[in-house]
């Protein structure tokens, strides 16, 4: 089995997601990472779907790589996670 560097993949993952984002980006994720240390992953993407105005569009552009990230995990490589499901797919399989 192929193993994995985690630290890598997030920083490929973190890179995309500055690349698509604005210069106020930069806020949001700071943000959502310390929702993610002090509260959890379910908690992290919770914030993320209850983001308004201006942060509504940046997290919608989060989000999708956040699930691409997951889907490098071998445990969820063929797991079909979008905006619609994420939420119960992290309750379910994610947060066991």
């Amino acid at each position: 089995m192929k193993q994995l560097n985690l630290d890598q993949l997030a920083a490929q993952y973190a890179q995309k997601i500055v690349v698509d984002g604005q210069s106020d980006i930069e806020i949001l994720i700071t943000k959502t990472l310390g929702v993610l240390q002090e509260q959890g992953v379910y908690a992290c993407m919770l914030f993320l779907f209850s983001r308004t105005s201006n942060e509504k569009s940046l997290a919608e552009k989060i989000r999708p790589h956040l699930y691409g990230l997951l889907k490098e995990l071998p445990s969820f490589c063929q797991s079909d996670i979008n905006d619609e499901n994420a939420l119960q797919f992290q309750c379910h399989s994610v947060n066991r």
